[in-house]
């Protein structure tokens, strides 16, 4: 987790020259992507899940839109803490980041391989819950301090990503990713595992 907005400038550096070298593989004999596609994504990282809707469509290059969620155990919660039956056993605090992204494919020698960058602005929306103490009523409850409702804070944040893309088939992808999301309320750093349905590319052609 990324907590000083100042070591994301390392984070930014490190994602344009990986462009800088998928440049450089782009320019070696290599077709741009010059159809249109369209594909949906499922990732998992070390810090939030994602579901994304994308495609390319000019240039190598279009537009996604991302909806991330992460959740994490409310620090310093008041003691003692009962979630009930069916609650989590340590409360936890949410943040969602619903993003708008420029994407840039960058093709190789291998059309099953490319690379992948985005940048886009996020509306981040991170909900910390608000504890009342209960005293149990009955023999069978418990005394404790439990979720009464959440506050929630707004901003608006910078989403960065660069990405290994393997098209395994027409319809079926998978691609490995540094992302990163900078603003006040919760900046992160992750690396990302995605896979992708839809059209992805064309007939591998020899």
């Amino acid at each position: 987790l990324m907590k000083s907005p100042k070591k994301s400038l390392v984070i930014l550096l490190l994602l344009w020259s990986i462009v800088a070298q998928a440049q450089t593989v782009q320019a070696q004999n290599t077709k741009p992507i010059n159809y249109f596609t369209l594909y949906g994504g499922l990732s998992f990282s070390n810090t939030a899940g994602a579901f994304s809707l994308e495609s390319i469509f000019y240039k190598n290059r279009g537009i996604g839109i991302t909806r991330e969620i992460e959740r994490f155990i409310t620090p310093n919660y008041p003691q003692p803490y009962n979630g009930g039956w069916f609650g989590d056993a340590r409360p936890r605090t949410t943040v969602n980041f619903s993003t708008v992204s420029i994407i840039q494919k960058f093709s190789t020698a291998h059309q099953r391989i490319r690379f992948g960058t985005e940048i886009g602005i996020s509306l981040v929306e991170l909900k910390t819950p608000y504890f009342k103490y209960v005293r149990a009523t009955t023999w069978l409850g418990e005394s404790g301090y439990r979720i009464d409702n959440y506050t929630t804070e707004k901003a608006t944040g910078i989403r960065l990503r660069a990405s290994v893309d393997w098209l395994l088939t027409r319809s079926l992808g998978l691609e490995l990713g540094i992302k990163s999301n900078i603003n006040s309320l919760r900046s992160d750093l992750g690396v990302d595992i995605k896979f992708t349905t839809g059209f992805l590319r064309k007939r591998v052609t020899k």
